[in-house]
């Protein structure tokens, strides 16, 4: 039906929370975070518990901006749920996807497992966040439901000026104190609301629109690289470029007009391509990568470690940084198969002279086990959350 959303919540670092509080204390907590859920959930609302740390809600909305804004109270509400289990206090934050259930007879399913990854989604950039699917093909539907689709309120951003950046830290665990920043687009839209990731970079939103967008990133990293430079800083910064970058001719030659401009070399920016990009176009990518490589710049690939032919895929695709996946990182206290393939990682990555990045690290005992496991860097808003600053202390700072 036109209108009514389906979401698909799940605690952040369940595994985790069931290892440190046991099985009957997560119990308690999981019976409260359904009250809050309860507390909050809209006349009409449909809440289930559909897995031991999921919980579903079908709901009929007016128009998707009252979808997210039901998503943000649920969020809120699990947040600031306080539970007391065995003489301790004990919190957790969730993350959730919303799938629209549109009037084409879509199969229940489909509609679940949408939801379900754009949850996964929310998780692998740090959990606490919402995302929403966008199907395809579903323009009709989002018109009736007055839903402003990524591309249209993209490409308004863009030309009314409302992006910026965000930066987190990546922390070397093993050497000496070493300035590196992710950099995170952040596109602005309607009623003042960021748009997710994932709508940034939608197939919906438009080549030339995805193209500018990735040279507005580069640009103005390059020019924050000179002047960091000039300060005495050698701040070195992740940048995500799209797919549309890798086979777009100009990006390379607007790459190296930028740093002749800025008078500086590339050896400090470091450009990100998804695994599953290299997995479906190695010419393209290796081609784009030897590009780089003559302007000095690095190339990392992200998501790695869960695709099933991750593995052989590196060997065809000379990045020389790793980003592992961070779902791996989320069960790695926990999961014996996620240490498993972490180590697996590190040593393909020795072997091959490339260097590895835990994502998405969120304590500090995750973090003593990456240290073990001699992964190189790690971030997470478990260091830092993204933020507007480069004021990091890289060289006295610990997870807290």
């Amino acid at each position: 039906e036109s209108g009514r959303m389906l979401f698909y919540l799940e605690l952040d670092n369940f595994n985790v929370l069931k290892e440190t509080i046991g099985i009957g204390a997560t119990d308690t907590l999981i019976a409260e975070v359904a009250r809050a859920l309860l507390g909050r959930v809209p006349e009409g609302g449909i809440l289930s518990r559909f897995g031991d740390s999921v919980f579903t809600l079908m709901l009929q909305v007016p128009h998707i901006r009252v979808a997210w804004d039901v998503a943000e109270e649920l969020r809120i509400a699990v947040g600031e749920r306080i539970v007391d289990v065995s003489g301790k206090s004990v919190t957790s934050t969730c993350s959730i996807g919303i799938c629209p259930m549109l009037s084409r007879a879509r199969a229940p399913e489909t509609v679940l497992a949408h939801a379900q990854h754009s949850c996964r989604t929310a998780r692998k950039q740090g959990g606490n966040r919402i995302e929403i699917h966008f199907p395809a093909g579903s323009k009709p539907e989002v018109a009736k439901m007055k839903v402003e689709s990524p591309g249209t309120a993209v490409a308004q951003a863009l030309d009314g000026g409302q992006l910026s950046m965000l930066f987190q830290p990546i922390v070397n665990l093993h050497e000496d104190s070493m300035e590196v920043y992710e950099v995170f687009l952040r596109v602005t839209g309607e009623g003042g609301m960021p748009l997710s990731e994932a709508s940034i970079f939608s197939a919906e939103v438009d080549a030339e629109v995805v193209t500018k967008l990735d040279k507005w990133v580069i640009e103005r990293v390059i020019a924050l690289m000179a002047s960091r430079q000039r300060d005495g800083h050698n701040t070195h910064f992740f940048v995500r470029l799209s797919e549309q970058a890798i086979v777009d001719e100009s990006m390379l030659l607007f790459i190296s007009k930028q740093l002749r401009s800025a008078q500086i070399s590339g050896k400090c920016l470091v450009l990100k391509l998804s695994e599953a990009s290299a997995m479906s176009q190695v010419k393209n990518v290796k081609a784009f990568i030897k590009g780089l490589k003559q302007l000095e710049c690095r190339a990392a690939l992200e998501d790695f470690g869960t695709g099933l032919t991750s593995f052989n895929t590196l060997r065809h695709v000379p990045v020389d940084f790793l980003k592992i996946d961070a779902e791996l990182v989320h069960t790695l206290a926990t999961d014996h198969e996620s240490q498993s393939a972490v180590r697996s990682i590190v040593d393909m990555a020795r072997s091959l002279r490339k260097r590895v990045v835990a994502v998405g690290v969120e304590d500090a005992a995750t973090l003593a086990m990456l240290w073990d496991m001699g992964v190189h860097f790690a971030q997470g808003d478990g260091i830092q959350v993204p933020s507007e600053s480069l004021e990091w202390d890289f060289a006295g700072s610990e997870i807290s």
